[in-house]
């Protein structure tokens, strides 16, 4: 497993080479997100919930998330 991660990383530091925007902001998992969205296989993250945020959208492209987490399924507690 360490040279895929190995080669993950690679993968994602040579995404962030080559792109024109400069992440200035935002959480490494949300960069992973963001590279996984872009270059992984179709369908990687179907499996994952992901939490919708500003960050993903608006830093790192994010627009669609096959199972996007929603706070609101789980009520208010009132």
């Amino acid at each position: 497993m360490p040279g895929a991660i190995d080669a993950f990383l690679v993968g994602i530091s040579e995404w962030l080479s080559g792109s024109s925007v400069a992440v200035a902001g935002g959480s490494l998992f949300q960069l992973v997100i963001a590279y996984v969205s872009v270059k992984g296989p179709r369908g990687a993250l179907n499996r994952f919930c992901v939490v919708p945020s500003e960050e993903l959208s608006s830093i790192h492209g994010v627009q669609e998330l096959p199972k996007a987490f929603g706070f609101d399924a789980f009520g208010t507690g009132s």
